[in-house]
């Protein structure tokens, strides 16, 4: 209960959409071999996975509200994938594609190029797509292990709670109705604290911007699903609760899909 009772106010505007520039066809084609033959298309700075998801990332880090949270994650990222592959470059490239692919969350509109060079791409693509990275590096502690919550967005005061299909909306209103009367919660639901079944956690408003906002509003009202990473506060109620300490990442997939 002290969870929720903390939650701020906050409302939903329209959402803020971002672009990403294309290269113009032709640009960077190889010169034919001296002896007029056409000449074999070499990686460039613009083909290859690993130059579109630099253009992806470069793109993100200028509209993303908190760039150094995401350019730590990529680190993190990158460290996992090569522990994972090695010096398997195909592997690597996979990887890669997968990433894409989530970064394509903060850039609406984004395709990955069909000539990139990306076999297996689609077996890259996990579906899930990253909405929305908020918070400052330097609040987080390093001490403190980063965890994850999965749930289906349920906007309530303050932002949302991220529940999953056992989660009693009725009984929840219920409960949602008498906040600020302490009186009739106490006589309701007594002194220990309300547990609600399929609540997971909840996320803070707070800390989003409005096209983080819109992004998260998005994938609740479709019927999809949060994957919520961070180190958030443990509430009293024994919850975790992202509140936007330290850097939260807020990603969108469809369950089942």
């Amino acid at each position: 209960m002290a969870m929720l009772r903390r939650l701020v106010a906050w409302a939903l505007p329209c959402c803020l959409l971002a672009g990403c520039d294309r290269p113009a066809a032709g640009a960077g084609a190889p010169a034919p071999a001296a002896d007029g033959s056409p000449a074999a298309a070499a990686p460039g700075p613009g083909t290859g996975i690993e130059a579109v998801l630099a253009r992806y990332l470069e793109a993100a880090l200028d509209h993303v509200q908190s760039p150094a949270c995401l350019r730590r994650d990529q680190d993190d990222w990158m460290a996992r994938a090569r522990s994972a592959c090695g010096d398997d470059a195909a592997c690597l490239d996979r990887a890669r594609a997968g990433r894409a692919r989530a970064l394509e969350g903060l850039l609406p509109g984004a395709v990955l190029e069909a000539g990139a060079a990306l076999d297996g791409a689609d077996d890259a693509d996990d579906g899930v797509r990253l909405l929305a990275v908020a918070g400052d590096p330097s609040d987080d502690d390093p001490a403190d292990a980063t965890t994850t919550v999965e749930g289906r967005p349920y906007e309530a005061e303050g932002g949302f709670l991220l529940v999953d299909d056992g989660f009693d909306e009725v009984a929840y209103a219920e409960f949602e109705s008498l906040l600020g009367d302490e009186d009739a919660l106490r006589e309701r639901y007594g002194e220990a604290p309300v547990v609600f079944r399929g609540l997971r956690g909840a996320l803070s408003a707070q800390p989003f911007d409005v096209g983080g906002l819109a992004a998260i509003d998005a994938v609740g009202a479709r019927g999809g699903w949060l994957r919520v990473q961070g180190r958030p506060v443990e509430d009293v109620d024994g919850l975790p609760h992202f509140d936007g300490t330290g850097c939260v990442l807020v990603y969108g997939f469809d369950p089942g899909a």
